[in-house]
């Protein structure tokens, strides 16, 4: 599925979804199965901030708490070994 140019939605997944493409949203809650994430589900996302994933566990599964990943929306380019390379930001503590 795609979401495009919105503010405050929340998305479940229940069983599988090949890719979710998330572009120019504000604030997303996406909840996915514990199956979309083991059959490798891919999120695309551009010109989006404060998405968090929040990983459910299977519904036989009482006593394991959801994982709730928050995905980066700032990224630092640096030349390295003769290349440029992108990563996510990661901020000290």
């Amino acid at each position: 599925f795609e979401t495009v140019r919105c503010k405050k939605l929340q998305v479940q997944v229940k069983g599988f979804v090949p890719t979710v493409q998330i572009d120019n949203t504000e604030a997303i809650q996406l909840f996915a199965s514990k199956k979309a994430e083991e059959q490798g589900m891919a999120i695309i996302q551009s010109m989006s901030t404060e998405i968090n994933l929040t990983i459910l566990p299977p519904d036989e599964d009482e006593d394991t708490d959801p994982t709730e990943l928050p995905l980066p929306s700032q990224f630092v380019t640096k030349f390295v070994g003769g290349k440029w390379v992108t990563e996510p930001n990661e901020h000290l503590a």
